[in-house]
C-alpha cells in the first residue's frame, strides 16, 4: 500500500502506478488535461491532490475513492489553498492597471512559464497588477507568490478559463530601492570613462515584459569586459538592477522623463583574490 495526503503531488502518484494518470483525468473535465503529456509534464509535479481538487471542481474524497483500487492508502485531508478575496482587494483591482499574461499557449508548446511569470511580478510598479490567463487555476503560483506576500483573486471565467490577480504588497516607507533624481545619474561604485567605441547601445521600450530583461541579460552575455551597454528602457528595472548587484558591473541610471529610462551598465573585468 501506497500512503498519499492531500498533500502528496500528482508526480509522486503517476510515478508510482501509470494507471492513476485516468483515474484521475476521469474525476472532471479540467482534469482531463492531465492525459495530455505535455500538460501533465508542467502539471504534476507542481500540483498537490488538494489544489488538484479545487482545480477539477471535487474534494479530496473523490481521490481517495478513485485511487484506492489502485493500492493507494489515504492517511489525512489537506487545507483549503487560500481564503477568498476581501473587499479590499477587489477595490484594488478596481484602480489597478492589470497586466495580462496568457499562458496557455506557452504550456500546450511545451515551455514551462515560471520564469516569465516570476519576472514580470517582481518588475511590476506602483498600482500595477499581474493577471495569470490560464485554462486552470495556478494554485503552485499562488503559493509560491503568497510567501512572497503577494494578495491573490481568483475568477473564474468558465471551465476553461481562469484569471489569477496577484497583487503585490505595498513598499515600505523607508523609500525606493535605487536612489534616483530626475535627470541626474545614480553611480553604483565608482563612474568609469568609457571609449565611444566601446559603448554597445540596446533599445528595449517597445518590448513587452518579461523581454527587456531577457534583452539585457543577453546582450551582457556577449559584452567583453571593459565595454558598457547603453540601454534605452521605460522603467527603472529594479529586478534587473538586483540581479547585476551579485555581478561585476558598475551601473548608471538617469531618469530623463516618464516614460524615459537610460542605463549604463559597465562589464568590469573579473576581481582576482
Amino acid at each position: 500500500m501506497i500512503a498519499i495526503n492531500g498533500n502528496t503531488r500528482l508526480s509522486t502518484i503517476i510515478k508510482a502506478n501509470k494507471d492513476s494518470i485516468e483515474a484521475i483525468a476521469s474525476l472532471s473535465r479540467p482534469l482531463e488535461k492531465l492525459r495530455n503529456p505535455v500538460l501533465r509534464r508542467v502539471m504534476a509535479p507542481r500540483v498537490t491532490i488538494a489544489e488538484a481538487a479545487k482545480i477539477g471542481g471535487c474534494s479530496p474524497e473523490d481521490f481517495r475513492k478513485a485511487l484506492a483500487a489502485l493500492g493507494f492508502q489515504w492517511e489525512e485531508e489537506a487545507p483549503p489553498v487560500s481564503d477568498p478575496p476581501d473587499m479590499q482587494e477587489m477595490a484594488v483591482l478596481q484602480r489597478a492597471t492589470i497586466y495580462r499574461f496568457d499562458v496557455r499557449n506557452m504550456i500546450g508548446e511545451g515551455k514551462d512559464p515560471l520564469a516569465s511569470i516570476l519576472e514580470i511580478y517582481r518588475d511590476l510598479q506602483g498600482n500595477e497588477v499581474l493577471c495569470i490567463i490560464n485554462s486552470f487555476i495556478p494554485t503552485p503560483l499562488i503559493r509560491l507568490l503568497e510567501k512572497e506576500k503577494a494578495k491573490v483573486v481568483v475568477k473564474t471565467i468558465d471551465q476553461e478559463e481562469y484569471h489569477t490577480y496577484f497583487i503585490p504588497p505595498m513598499p515600505d516607507a523607508a523609500g525606493p530601492v535605487v536612489p534616483i533624481a530626475a535627470g541626474q545619474p545614480f553611480v553604483h561604485d565608482r563612474p568609469v570613462t568609457i571609449p565611444a567605441d566601446h559603448i554597445h547601445t540596446i533599445d528595449v521600450r517597445a518590448l513587452e515584459m518579461p523581454l527587456p530583461m531577457q534583452e539585457i541579460l543577453g546582450a551582457l552575455d556577449k559584452l567583453p569586459a571593459g565595454h558598457a551597454l547603453y540601454v534605452y528602457h521605460k522603467r527603472v528595472p529594479l529586478p534587473l538592477l538586483e540581479h547585476l548587484s551579485e555581478n561585476d558591473y558598475q551601473i548608471q541610471v538617469t531618469e530623463v522623463a516618464a516614460g524615459d529610462v537610460r542605463l549604463l551598465i559597465i562589464k568590469t573585468p573579473p576581481r582576482h583574490g
